[in-house]
Formats: structure tokens, sequence, C-alpha cells
């Protein structure tokens, strides 16, 4: 009787564990943008930037809209586009509809010395998992900017963001000449799940891989002392 009770006990507990890590999302079709992030959402929670994308996020009988927006200010030769903001909000869905804004993002250009000419989100890069097994998504934004030299020294923000809507940042500087090349990390990172932590390094391993991204050399072993500022050295 107490190992049948045992392994019941057992068989429930490995089913919410599962059900917490059962995280489903979906990329939304125009119409459906169109239906669900209506204008009256629009104005009720101040979107005030072009909706670019929107993804339905369902977990633990919960569903989540992550909105993202791009300003789309120009379009360069019918091909590039120029975005001089960009804003990211995740609405919460109830029975009734959308009932609540849970967080949001905000960035823009930078005109001034670092010549930037367009800020945008790396889709290809985000990330939605549940790091801490708390039954909550954990998300991962990842956004750039273009300057003189395109990405080669824009700059890169990689925006960790928990149930609480805690932002945690690692704001990078890529650059074409070695000590222009540096890299923030806020203090919040190293308290990250450790699967999260990994997570970010081998986002940061591929965009090095795909030449979005050029970080210090030894910046891994830089993140294992846990380093909060990491230069290029000549």
């Amino acid at each position: 009787m107490k190992q049948l009770l045992f392994s019941t006990i057992l068989s429930i507990s490995t089913l919410i564990l599962f059900a917490q890590k059962d995280i489903k999302v979906k990329v939304l079709s125009a119409t459906e943008r169109l239906e669900t992030i209506s204008t009256d959402v629009i104005e009720t929670y101040k979107i005030n930037i072009q909706v670019y994308e929107v993804y339905e996020i369902k977990y633990n009988g919960e569903t989540e809209y992550l909105v993202l927006c791009e300003s789309k200010d120009e379009i360069n030769n019918n091909t590039d586009t120029i975005n001089k903001k960009i804003k990211a909000v995740l609405l919460r869905r109830s029975v009734s509809g959308i009932e609540e804004k849970v967080w949001e993002v905000n960035d823009n250009i930078i005109v001034t010395d670092k010549e930037e000419n367009s800020i945008f989100f790396y889709t290809r890069y985000l990330n939605f998992q549940d790091f801490d097994e708390d039954g909550n998504v954990d998300y991962t934004l990842i956004y750039a900017t273009k300057a003189m030299n395109g990405v080669n020294d824009g700059r890169i923000k990689f925006v960790m963001i928990d149930k609480a809507g805690t932002k945690i940042l690692i704001r990078h500087q890529n650059g074409v000449l070695d000590d222009e090349r540096e890299t923030q990390i806020d203090k919040g990172y190293y308290k990250l799940a450790r699967g999260w932590q990994m997570a970010i390094q081998k986002q940061m391993q591929l965009m090095e891989k795909e030449e979005r991204a050029i970080f210090p050399a030894g910046w891994q072993v830089a993140i294992k002392n846990k380093k909060l500022f990491i230069k290029e050295k000549n």
C-alpha cells in the first residue's frame, strides 16, 4: 500500500513538473494580430509604436502576448528599414480578453557620439523558457543598433525578465577597433538560474559565429569569474 501511495504521489509530481515546462509559443498571423491587438488595446496600453510582431505564449493555464514594436521611420533602397525607437510589451489575457500589461521595454538610437541610425529586435534569438522551474516563463529579448559600419559598431542589449517583471541586462558595444569593444553585465545576471546563464552564453557564442557580435577577447573566462565589466585589451 505504501509503495502504491508513493508511486501515485511520484506520478502526480512528475505530471505537475511536466506541465510547468509545457510552454507553447505561436507567432500570430497578420489577421490574428489585428484581432488580438485591437485599436482599443493599443490605446489602453499606450502602444504608440507600430506593431511589428506578436507572440502568443501559453503555459500553466495562462495566455500572454509579447508585442514587439519598431518605429519604421524610413525605408532605404526599398529593403532596409530604419527604426529610431523600439518597444516590447507583455500583455496577459483572461477569459474576457486582455486584462493587464505585465511589463514593457523601451529603447532608442543614440545619435550624438555613436552615430547610430537604426535599432531592431533580433527575433531569431528570442527565448521563452522556465529556467528556474517555478511554473512561469522566463523571457529573454535581444536587440541591437546599427551605426556607420552597420552592426559592427552598434550596440547589443540582452534583456532577461523574470515573473516579477525584473529586468536584468547585459549591455555590449561592438567596435571595429579592439579598444572600442566592451561589455557591461548587471550583478543580477549571476543570481539567475544556472540554465538561464548558460543559455545567454550560448546565444553570445552563436552571435559571434554568425558575425553579429564581437565580444571582448576572454569574455567567457571573465563571466566565469563574475566580472561586471569586460573591456577589450590591445
